[in-house]
């Protein structure tokens, strides 16, 4: 079902990825093709075209440091959406815009102004993707009351991970609702699943490891 969505929509970038979420954005949001602008660096007029005769606005531009800020602000104000699918532009400074601006946001990768920089001048652990998650941890308090921010939603990690949450809750719950558990073991899976508490859930089901990789369509 689509929801009502009156505030505006800006999509950093137009990628491969851009292309096939835009007509998702339109089939789950009612949203006026007039309220949406595409920004990317690139010319991305044929691949639009289709978009702009439907009054999508794409405006040309490279994002920088220094004008961050303004470019957002721009296009997008309080209530409005933006949808992060670029390379190559700092996740946490527009992070921390939107969530001043009182803007909600969607992003597929958490990407740095200049990830070569990263690899010659800092250390293992501060280039790692680990790194980065403990840091978003330690902005989760600034967030009490703000608008939604959903990150690192792109392939894996982002949606291979949810795909992992949802297993895990189908197997404890099956588990729960099909064996004859020790009560002990029923309560703590009951809790772990009531706190979405995932690292335990895990732990308490017995995995030892997870792998995934690529399904193979050819074969």
């Amino acid at each position: 079902m689509a929801l009502d969505f009156d505030s505006r929509v800006l999509i950093l970038g137009f990628g491969a990825v851009a292309e096939a979420a835009l007509p998702l954005l339109l089939r789950h949001l009612r949203v006026p093709c007039d309220r949406i602008t595409v920004l990317d660096f690139a010319d991305r007029t044929q691949a639009l075209s289709p978009w702009v005769a439907k009054g999508l606005r794409f405006v040309r531009e490279r994002v920088l440091p220094h004008n961050l800020s303004s470019l957002l602000a721009t296009h997008v104000d309080r209530g409005g959406l933006v949808i992060d699918l670029t390379w190559s532009i700092d996740f946490f400074s527009i992070l921390d815009w939107v969530r001043e601006a009182d803007v909600f946001y969607a992003n597929a990768s958490l990407e740095s102004w200049d990830p070569s920089h990263e690899l010659e001048c800092q250390s293992l652990f501060d280039k790692s993707l680990y790194r980065h998650y403990a840091r978003i941890l330690e902005l989760k308090p600034q967030w009490a009351g703000r608008r939604t921010a959903v990150v690192d939603q792109g392939s894996n990690p982002g949606l291979i991970s949810s795909f992992l949450k949802q297993g895990l809750v189908d197997i404890a719950g099956r588990l729960v609702r099909d064996n004859d558990l020790p009560e002990e073991h029923r309560r703590q899976l009951e809790r772990h699943l009531s706190e979405s508490d995932f690292p335990h859930l895990a732990r308490s089901l017995g995995v030892k490891a997870i792998h995934c990789s690529e399904l193979d369509t050819q074969q």
